[in-house]
């Protein structure tokens, strides 16, 4: 991450100065880069995943509670959402149950908000990622899921052209295996924490082909929810 190189107030309004990171999203990267800088990419990737499953978080938090959370903001969401996602909600409400397995645990390093294109790669193939948030629950495995939220479910094709499907899949069963190799449990949890990513989505969507996009993909997870229930 860029460091924060000086901070300061003006006229009561906070503001810093980072770092630059000189390189393109990590989007136009894939679409762009040769097989060695995509496999390279991934590598990186998948290093993250696997210092995120062992390194403390970067501030104190008390627990990962993965369950509470997310289900009380798809409940919330599932109340104000329009009827064409209720069902589809309900299901994914329903299948966050699987959670309850997974209990309370000691949280890890965590991004918070990692679709690729919160990530600059530079000409080297190293790595910048911006745009850190509070996540509905610290754990890397939440990062996972916005990064497939991209791999999978395409989100950023609302704003550029489209990554070759096989250069996704290949970055994505990567990043899997990585994860499945640190802890077997979030296979079978990855769909639902796809679902929830876009679900949380639907409260700020200001157009009717982003509302169109958020739901489609809310019915697609939905369905693959059921037919793995």
């Amino acid at each position: 991450t860029p460091s924060i190189l000086h901070e300061d107030t003006v006229g009561g309004r906070y503001y810093f100065d980072m770092e630059a990171a000189r390189g393109v999203d990590a989007v136009t990267y894939l679409r762009t880069a040769d097989y060695e800088g995509i496999a390279a990419f991934t590598d990186r990737l998948c290093e993250y995943v696997r210092i995120a499953h062992t390194d403390a978080p970067l501030h104190a938090v008390a627990s990962a509670d993965f369950f509470g959370p997310l289900y009380d903001r798809i409940c919330e969401i599932h109340r104000s959402a329009s009827a064409a996602t209720a069902d589809d909600l309900a299901v994914i409400a329903l299948g966050l149950s699987r959670l309850r397995q997974v209990g309370v645990l000691a949280p890890p390093l965590c991004h918070g908000d990692m679709p690729l294109e919160n990530l600059i790669v530079e000409e080297n193939g190293d790595i910048w990622a911006f745009d850190m948030l509070d996540s509905p629950f610290e754990h890397y495995w939440h990062d996972v899921a916005k990064l497939h939220q991209d791999l999978d479910g395409a989100w950023y094709m609302r704003r550029q052209p489209p990554v070759a499907r096989c250069i996704t899949e290949y970055v994505s069963r990567r990043i899997l295996a990585a994860v499945e190799a640190c802890d077997p449990r979030y296979r079978q949890l990855h769909t639902v924490l796809v679902a929830c990513t876009f679900a949380r989505i639907l409260p700020y969507v200001r157009t009717p082909q982003t509302l169109a996009f958020v739901q489609g993909r809310i019915a697609y997870y939905a369905d693959r929810i059921r037919r793995n229930s």
